[in-house]
């Protein structure tokens, strides 16, 4: 026999009243007939008799009384957990769902069945049900290369799902045994145990001390419910780091979180007290931290801040009744609407301003889309507990305009995202980029720019999207960023904003119209021209006289060096540029140049998996167009990347280098190239790996 939920919640209902309780009021709570009942306390009595060698429940005239003290209770359910109780699906799905999380992200069905006295077809469902339930969390529990299951996602999600089910059952939890009897639950009291052991070996004194003192330099008072979230943060952050499980996902307005006070006065203070946390991981809790005093309390911190997806969608539930349009499928407004809210929050809150006005404008022109707008909103002004600003209402007032468009577009067949592309400087990784993007998607790219142009770009109200290869935040626009070469994580990065992919297949209705358009002109090279015009980059040229030369052109043998020992990028961009510099394509400033856009802008050259393409600006610091090539012997650190090959480019305009690189992007997409790359020794095996890969 063993126990069922019933029995501990008929122990419960005894204690509640004293010890002593009616068998007829406990039955007719239950809504089972009295019989039920003392069968339910003789099964408890049998259970509890190998434990205690008296009855813990009697029955005396009508009535149940206890043998046993609060105390003893709960000691007697602790000891017979989890082999006596039986476990709901739900119950066993939660216990199972915090055993992977906290001990076991990778396990075979043979050992957790085994362990946990559960049959592996059971597992099998539970671990179906469970990635139902986590998946609005992009948390998966999979197959791992056939040797069993493991915990799979982004860290950063892995993280919030964790906070989220330890926030379910109470948060940080000192001492539950304190806790009042009549709220014992077998469930509770054993991820109670499971917490304790997860939490065991950390230094939950520092953190506290560390919250009072971020909440008295930046005079913020908490509440309970976010005090208890940003404990758990620095808990599992620290945990996770120590088993090298790191944050290396893209972060929101991170740009934005690090330029705030509380941003600076955190890192101090970790800083200070010698926490080892990494960039991400401070502007992860500076961004909870910034959420904890910005709302009306009668909000859920964990529901409206943590998961801003849940403000987000009450908003678009009222924009859906004020303009009469279903929102909830328009990603690209979706994450436009969360990347926006907190920095908007954060500027109401401390009376800020935002940079730019558009209010004129916007009323101006969508007086009437202003006003819905606005009024859509109306939830954020209760959980602010004041109205929100003008100028943030004209911000999302373009958002929803743009929804709007894509709507209209959507009804009429003709659904295509305008998408503006922006590079470090425009001319190298964008057209890799370009071509990129072209191919597989279903878009019209209204512009490439480099970065320093962004601010001025006077159409900027037509595009609903733009991607980079730099990171960069912008107000009231959502920013993807991506490798130039669209590896598989960006293309589904991408996809998750609706772009539509796009047929490798030619659409006979696009042949026919060219046929039906050209059908009477001799003029070959006119009807090119008109086939490239109307069918674009579904076709490929092979017909034109190419007009520029080629990688392995450009690649002065003196440029060249293979497997050379250097120690960090300032060394590879230095020995990279001297080749160019000792050659006569550049002046010496060129290499400083490509320094500072890394400087700048980071790892927007990293093409593939290991490699990056440094380069300068056009201007005259270039005296020839050409490239240098460097394998390295061991692989240096690159914001996050493992580097080994340096591929310099110097240009004196872009038409000169333009087929060159589209030549590299096409090797780059074979992620075998890269490998083959680094076997090379010598110059002739290189020139000759190049020649047989632009034959394939």
């Amino acid at each position: 026999m063993s126990l069922k939920q019933r029995h501990i919640e008929i122990l419960n209902l005894v204690f509640q009243n004293d010890k002593i309780m009616d068998i007829k009021y406990i039955s007719e709570y239950f809504q089972v007939s009295e019989r039920s009942i003392r069968y339910d306390i003789k099964e408890i009595n049998e259970e509890f008799i190998n434990n205690k060698n008296t009855n813990i429940i009697e029955m005396e005239e009508g009535k149940l009384v206890s043998n046993i003290n609060k105390e003893e209770l709960t000691s007697l359910i602790k000891n017979i957990l989890p082999q006596k109780y039986i476990f709901t699906s739900e119950e066993r799905i939660e216990i199972l769902l915090l055993e992977i999380l906290l001990f076991r992200e990778k396990f075979t069905l043979q050992a957790l069945s085994d362990e946990l006295l559960i049959s592996k077809a059971t597992l099998r469902k539970d671990i179906k049900d469970m990635n139902e339930k986590i998946k609005e969390f992009n948390v998966k529990i999979d197959i791992n290369n056939n040797q069993g299951y493991m915990l799979t996602g982004e860290e950063s999600s892995i993280r919030q799902l964790m906070i989220n089910i330890l926030h379910k059952y109470g948060g940080f939890i000192e001492e539950i045994e304190k806790e009042d009897i009549n709220n014992l639950q077998i469930v509770k009291l054993l991820i109670f145990e499971k917490k304790k052991k997860y939490f065991q070996n950390e230094r939950i004194n520092l953190y506290k001390s560390i919250l009072l003192k971020i909440q008295q330099k930046t005079k913020k008072i908490i509440t309970d419910e976010a005090y208890d979230a940003l404990l758990l943060n620095m808990i599992i952050t620290s945990i996770r780091n120590r088993n090298s499980h790191f944050i290396t996902d893209d972060i929101s307005n991170s740009n934005f979180i690090k330029g705030t006070e509380e941003y600076k006065i955190i890192k101090e203070i970790f800083q200070n007290e010698d926490i080892d946390y990494r960039e991400k991981d401070l502007i992860i809790f500076t961004d909870f931290y910034m959420g904890s005093y910005s709302y009306n309390t009668k909000f859920s911190f964990y529901l409206n801040w943590m998961k801003i997806e849940t403000l987000v969608g009450r908003i678009l539930e009222d924009a859906a009744k004020v303009f009469d349009i279903n929102f909830k499928n328009d990603q690209i407004l979706i994450k436009e609407l969360i990347n926006h809210m907190k920095p908007a929050i954060y500027r109401i809150k401390n009376k800020m301003s935002l940079k730019v006005s558009i209010l004129e404008d916007v009323k101006s022109e969508y007086a009437d889309l202003y006003e819905k707008t606005r009024v859509s909103l109306g939830v954020i002004n209760e959980f602010l507990d004041e109205n929100i600003d003008e100028d943030e209402i004209a911000f999302i007032t373009i958002m929803f305009k743009r929804a709007i468009n894509r709507n209209q577009e959507k009804l009429m067949g003709e659904e295509k995202r305008n998408i503006l592309l922006v590079c470090g400087l425009g001319y190298s990784s964008s057209q890799f980029l370009a071509e990129n993007i072209n191919e597989r998607f279903e878009v019209n790219i209204v512009d490439i720019i480099p970065f320093n142009q962004l601010e001025n770009f006077e159409y900027i109200k037509s595009v609903d999207l733009v991607i980079s290869t730099i990171d960069i935040e912008m107000e009231g626009m959502e920013v993807v960023k991506v490798n130039p070469i669209l590896q598989k994580e960006d293309i589904e990065k991408l996809e998750e904003y609706a772009l539509t992919r796009k047929s490798s297949k030619i659409p006979i209705s696009k042949i026919l119209k060219v046929i039906k358009e050209n059908k009477h002109i001799e003029n070959e090279a006119f009807i090119i021209e008109n086939i490239k015009k109307q069918l674009k980059e579904y076709v490929k040229n092979d017909v034109e006289t190419e007009k520029t030369s080629n990688f392995l052109e450009l690649l002065d043998e003196r440029n060249t060096a293979l497997n050379i020992d250097l120690k960090n990028w300032e060394e590879v961009i230095e020995y990279s540029g001297k080749l160019l510099l000792d050659s006569g394509y550049i002046v010496s400033e060129y290499i400083e140049e490509m320094k500072e856009q890394i400087r700048n802008f980071g790892d927007y050259v990293v093409m593939g998996s290991n490699t990056i393409l440094p380069h300068g600006k056009l201007n005259e610091s270039v005296k020839k167009t050409g490239f240098s090539f460097v394998s390295l012997k061991n692989p240096i650190s690159f914001f996050g990347s493992k580097i080994k090959i340096a591929i310099c480019l110097a240009s004196v305009a872009k038409h000169e280098h333009i087929n060159a690189i589209l030549e590299l992007n096409n090797y780059f997409r074979d992620p075998e190239f890269e490998k083959e790359l680094l076997k090379i020794n010598t110059r002739k095996e290189l020139e000759n790996f190049l020649i047989n890969r632009r034959n394939r």
